[in-house]
């Protein structure tokens, strides 16, 4: 069963759906053409060059400390001065706090392989169950590590609190990965870097 972490309750990916019974067309922050589908549901413009772009990201040279997924496929590289491993639980394998505070990150990996279009729509179902009104603010597909996957930037309401989250997603033959960080809505301008930076360190090492 694939699981969707994040703060206290499973909130996790949300597409808002436009106002509308037929498919629409839209472009991401960095060009790229998408479609968004009535459902919720969204995917690359078929023949744009766009989508065949990629940013490449990579670990920063001060992230020494290292997670190691006990299914042997993922691994995430921090900086010990800035971030504190917790233990996981039944649904996160990681759990990270920042060293300054009401900054978060989390791990979920499993075996199970699905499309990320699938990742997707499974997200959204349990998203708007958690948090009615979130919205992905940002997008874009990424090389990260020599890895392609999916960014997301998602605000949402969680009991009166505005969180804003930044998620890595993967998906392959060894499995599924996400790795989110979150914290309030305020503080995120703040610690967007730190953030990013942790997320940059994701290594992805099965296919």
């Amino acid at each position: 069963m694939i699981r969707y972490a994040a703060l206290a309750l499973t909130v996790q990916v949300l597409f808002v759906a436009p106002p509308s019974s037929a498919p629409m067309e839209a472009t991401t922050a960095d060009g790229r053409k998408v479609v968004l589908d009535p459902d919720g549901s969204w995917k690359f413009k078929e023949n744009s060059e766009a989508t065949k772009q990629g940013t490449g990201y990579t670990k920063s040279t001060g992230a020494k400390a290292v997670l190691k997924s006990k299914r042997g496929f993922l691994e995430i590289w921090y900086k010990s001065e800035k971030w504190s491993p917790k233990d996981g639980d039944d649904t996160t394998e990681f759990r990270l706090t920042h060293k300054d505070g009401d900054v978060y990150a989390l791990a979920v990996v499993e075996w199970i392989a699905v499309p990320l279009s699938t990742l997707r729509k499974i997200a959204l179902d349990n998203t708007k169950r958690a948090a009615p009104d979130a919205k992905i603010v940002f997008e874009e597909e990424r090389e990260v590590n020599g890895v392609k996957l999916l960014a997301m930037q998602i605000e949402a309401t969680v009991q009166e609190i505005q969180f804003t989250y930044f998620d890595y997603f993967w998906s392959g033959k060894a499995g599924t990965i996400q790795v989110l960080t979150y914290t309030s809505r305020n503080l995120f301008p703040q610690v967007k870097q730190d953030m990013e930076e942790l997320l940059n360190g994701v290594v992805i090492t099965g296919e």
